[in-house]
């Protein structure tokens, strides 16, 4: 029989203030967001973003606000038009680079997009960066 092989691990300490990491390697160096429908009313959506990516728009938005957030946003663009009745956003806040969580999605047979993005909290709205955004899906319609 051979030898087992020790794994060790290469990854520095890490210090308590700093960002979060990524759990596992990330499958490219870019930032992504995928979303897919399950039903009439959910979605799973995986993201992935780099720490660049992150470091740049924290730069930035710290700027404005000392306090910035990492959130996932769902844009639902309502039955007629992006801006017309039943348009609505909201963000979940999350805490990881890399992960993924099922979403409330607005009514069946609508258009959606994901973004993830960096908020600043010094208002109710916010100021909101994105740093990757999914395409456009639609919905199923409810039978």
């Amino acid at each position: 029989m051979g030898q087992r092989r020790r794994h060790t691990s290469k990854r520095p300490p890490q210090d308590k203030k700093a960002e979060p990491r990524a759990p596992w390697e990330l499958s490219c160096d870019r930032d992504r967001v995928w979303v897919m429908p399950c039903d009439a009313d959910h979605a799973l959506v995986y993201w992935e973003l780099t720490g660049a990516s992150v470091a740049t728009a924290r730069a930035n938005l710290e700027r404005i606000s000392p306090e910035v957030q990492l959130v996932l946003r769902v844009r639902c663009n309502g039955r007629t038009s992006p801006a017309g009745p039943g348009a609505r956003t909201y963000d979940i806040p999350i805490d990881d680079w890399v992960g993924q969580r099922y979403v409330l999605l607005g009514p069946g047979g609508c258009d959606h997009f994901c973004a993830v993005g960096l908020r600043t909290l010094n208002s109710d709205e916010g100021v909101f960066t994105a740093l990757a955004r999914s395409g456009w899906v639609r919905a199923p319609r409810r039978a």
